[in-house]
Order: structure tokens, then C-alpha cells, then sequence
């Protein structure tokens, strides 16, 4: 059997899922298809989608055993992993295309565990595709929130005092909404990396996306035992969205 090479953009931001329960997000809950009420792909049909979801979740037991070769280019830092799967078939061209594009940075699928009320940011069609025939299986996503965690997008702010802060502060929110998320398997090993990775977030320390290693994270705390720092401030704190809101229409946010 033919093996599949597969490079994966930022391969210690990803977290899986079984299909069964990805299926019940806010927007799989019917066929994108359906609901935007056009077809995107004329040839959707065609496509072995069986095979298309074996070879995904084997993607992501590789992630999980931490089988990537880190890719280095002159000048710059990584931020692909290589693995190599056997697909249970021979794939075709297209499908082979499909698989690649689900861990590639500008096409990856991607949500975050406790946004299921909102539901996948992107790949919606190839994740309905796939999960008609994987709801026993991993299905690996990429976090959305894991991408603005790295000193580019945080630095920008670098000289507006408190900004870099409130940064580090967003993940911290994110783990309290993942503390409360309980269907979330936190003893997955690609699920505990992706938890290290948001700790390392909350601390100011900005996870290396491609490194290995970094799989132990520490148990998360229960926001409700938390006390609140200053009397003055509100609490419970602000959620993710609100401080996602405040940034947006902040006047941080406005160019100079």
C-alpha cells in the first residue's frame, strides 16, 4: 500500500474528538451543504469519504505519538510537521488533496473545544464529508486560539502598556471555558499537548508549534476557586468572546 506523506501546520496546536460528538456542533448539524444552500463541490459525491476520514484520524494518532519530523527552512523557524501514513485505500488524486488540506496552515480545519455552541471556523464541509463515516473515529482539528499565540501578534501591541497582558490573560479564559467543557478527554495525549501548549500561552510563553516533546500539563484549576485579585474588578471575569469584543473595538486595535 502507497504511503502518505502529510506536512501539518503547527502540529502541537491540534486536539481531537470522536465524530459522534463533533457531529452534534452547532453548524454540523446538518449538511453545509444544505444549509448555505448551494453545493460546493460538484464532485463531492465521488469521493471516498470512508477512506478520506481512516486516514485523517491516522494523521492524528501520529500527532498523538508524536511521529512528526519537525521542517526546517534557512531563516526561519518551523511550524510543519511530516508524517507518513498508509491510507486503508488507494486514494485519488482529489482525495489525497482533501487529506492534505485538512492540516495545511491557510485551509486546516479548526475550532476550539469549548466553542461548540458556535461551531467549526472553517472546513465545515469536509468535516460533514468525513464524519458521515468517522463518528467512531478521532477526528484532530486545529485550535483557533492557539494561532495568535506567538510574540508576532502579541509584540505588535508590545509598546501600548498592559496590552501583552491582557494577550497572556485571553488564555487564561480559555482554559476556564475548557475546565467547564466535560466531554473533553483530557487524558488523549494530542489532547494533553494542546493543553500544555494553552498553558504555556497563559504564562507569556509562547509554545514552539512543531517542537516535540512538551506533552505534561498541569491539572487545570477551577475558575470558581479562584479569588479575585482586586475587589474592584468584576467577577467572574470577562469570557473570551467579551475580551475578544473589548480588543476588537478597543483602541488598541486602531492603527497608527
Amino acid at each position: 500500500m502507497t504511503t502518505l506523506v502529510v506536512d501539518v501546520a503547527r502540529p502541537r496546536f491540534w486536539w481531537r474528538a470522536d465524530g459522534g460528538r463533533l457531529r452534534e456542533w452547532v453548524n454540523l448539524q446538518a449538511s453545509p451543504d444544505d444549509t448555505d444552500k448551494y453545493q460546493r463541490h460538484d464532485d463531492r459525491d465521488e469521493q471516498h469519504w470512508d477512506l478520506i476520514a481512516a486516514t485523517v484520524a491516522s494523521v492524528g494518532d501520529q500527532l498523538a505519538a508524536s511521529a512528526w519530523t519537525p521542517q526546517f527552512w534557512e531563516g526561519e523557524s518551523t511550524r510543519e510537521g511530516r508524517v507518513e501514513v498508509e491510507p486503508p485505500g488507494e486514494l485519488t488524486p482529489t482525495e489525497v488533496h482533501i487529506v492534505r488540506s485538512w492540516f495545511r496552515d491557510g485551509e486546516a480545519v479548526c475550532t476550539d473545544p469549548w466553542n461548540a455552541y458556535l461551531g467549526v471556523q472553517n472546513g465545515r464541509h469536509r468535516l460533514w464529508g468525513a464524519l458521515r463515516h468517522g463518528e467512531d473515529l478521532l477526528m484532530p482539528v486545529r485550535s483557533t486560539s492557539l494561532m495568535y499565540a506567538n510574540p508576532d501578534d502579541a509584540g505588535e501591541y508590545d509598546s501600548r502598556p498592559g496590552i501583552t497582558h491582557r494577550w497572556q490573560d485571553s488564555y487564561t479564559t480559555c482554559l476556564d471555558e475548557l475546565y467547564y467543557t466535560d466531554w473533553f478527554d483530557h487524558t488523549d495525549t494530542l489532547n494533553r499537548r494542546f493543553v500544555a501548549a494553552l498553558q504555556e500561552s497563559a504564562r507569556g510563553q509562547w509554545p514552539d508549534p512543531s517542537a516535540l516533546g512538551h506533552d505534561t500539563p498541569e491539572p487545570l484549576v477551577d475558575p470558581a476557586a479562584v479569588v479575585a485579585p482586586n475587589a474592584g474588578m468584576p467577577w467572574p471575569p470577562p469570557t473570551r468572546l467579551q475580551r475578544l469584543a473589548a480588543w476588537l473595538l478597543g483602541t488598541e486595535r486602531r492603527l497608527r
